[in-house]
């Protein structure tokens, strides 16, 4: 489009415009003040990274942003990360290269907030592209500074999102073993907090069916019975009810009776993906126990 190539060519001008300003000849460094120079060169590299921005070429206005961050290494975390959301259309990984670098600075100026958010943009680009077990990283990571930020709320919600994406990843023993403690101890946070009760439940619904996962029914029934004393109102719920019918389906070994009360709790609240990746495991716990009575 002539529209875009104009705006190229206007960034074009404004980038050439501030190289020169950055470099300037034997004169040009005797007459004029090196930081001046470097403010009105980012001031340029700016004005060619919206351009750039408008032209649609994203790759060279996440350039001309990471060029403004040289010059004016006080306010480098800000363009690094405007270099991430601009280049992050059309590459996540390069998004993330800048993002980092920006996450970097803003932790060693104790700009503990801006960090979070940033590492939990991380963590989301990771999962978009099912790259679970960064994503899990960056979560875990993007939780601990939003503690430190005292915003327990976000730091909550990383903390789970964490455990369902590493389960996700992967079902083995020690895995499930520490989403289970994170599941119970968000449960428990939101317990502390009128406004978060209601949500407990949903916690200790899937540290439960890990239990089962994990072929620990003994587990599954005490800390059904915990759950139940910390929150009464998880006894009585539809998610309590479910699961130990689940584990009565798996003491008699009856992989019927566990599909169906499978399907007739999907049928009035949908199974999500995690819930289903889970359920699986438990039922093939159950299909390995059916085996093992034929050798």
């Amino acid at each position: 489009m002539v529209e875009d190539s104009n705006y190229i060519r206007r960034a074009q001008e404004a980038f050439n415009q501030a190289e020169k300003k950055c470099k300037p000849g034997v004169f040009g460094r005797m007459f004029s003040n090196r930081d001046a120079r470097h403010e009105e060169a980012a001031e340029l590299y700016k004005q060619a990274a919206n351009y750039y921005r408008l032209g649609k070429d994203y790759i060279s206005s996440a350039r001309s942003f990471c060029k403004c961050a040289e010059c004016v290494p006080d306010e480098a975390a800000n363009y690094y990360s405007e270099a991430g959301n601009v280049v992050r259309k059309v590459n996540s990984a390069d998004a993330v290269s800048h993002y980092n670098r920006a996450v970097e600075i803003l932790v060693n100026s104790s700009r503990i907030g801006q960090a979070a958010r940033l590492r939990k943009q991380i963590a989301e680009i990771y999962e978009t592209d099912e790259m679970l077990g960064l994503a899990c990283e960056n979560y875990s990571q993007a939780a601990e500074l939003f503690e430190l930020d005292n915003s327990d709320g976000t730091a909550n919600s990383c903390h789970l999102k964490a455990a369902e994406l590493s389960t996700l990843d992967s079902l083995d023993g020690e895995t499930i073993l520490k989403a289970i403690k994170t599941f119970e101890l968000v449960g428990q946070r939101y317990l502390m907090n009128n406004l978060t009760r209601f949500s407990a439940k949903d916690c200790y619904f899937k540290a439960a069916l890990l239990f089962l996962a994990n072929d620990d029914t003994v587990g599954a029934e005490n800390n059904l019975n915990m759950y139940s004393n910390r929150d009464p109102s998880f006894e009585t719920s539809r998610e309590c009810r479910f699961v130990r019918d689940l584990l009565a389906a798996i003491r008699t070994g009856d992989q019927g009776a566990f599909e169906g009360v499978t399907a007739q709790f999907n049928k009035i609240t949908p199974l999500d993906r995690w819930k289903t990746h889970v359920l699986l495991k438990a039922k093939s716990t159950l299909l390995r126990a059916e085996e093992n009575e034929f050798i």
